[in-house]
């Protein structure tokens, strides 16, 4: 492997694990403090174990696996991962002008 690949994969196993840390601490959050009861409490619980999930994941898959699964899912629901990149992206703008 060239200097310049492992320099990116290196960036890349960071990055996969900056994910999964903020993940598991954004379900704690959730976790930690529930909206109350009823409709609200419910979406935020199962928000919460689902970020769970995907630190888990992301603790567990390498590189190549989590970017093949991103293919597949990409090339199974195109209009979602549109959707899911312009929510992303609007949000990741956000954080960078705060």
């Amino acid at each position: 492997m060239g200097q310049a690949a492992e320099m990116t994969h290196d960036t890349a196993e960071q990055a996969r694990l900056r994910a999964a840390n903020m993940a598991h601490e954004t379900a704690e959050l959730l976790h930690g403090h529930p909206p109350g009861q009823g409709r609200a409490a419910e979406v935020t619980e199962r928000l919460a174990s689902r970020m769970e999930r995907t630190s888990d994941y992301l603790r567990e898959a390498d590189v190549p696996s989590i970017r093949s699964d991103v293919r597949s899912y990409v090339s199974r629901h195109p209009m979602q991962a549109i959707a899911a990149g312009v929510i992303g992206g609007y949000l990741f703008s956000r954080v960078l002008s705060h």
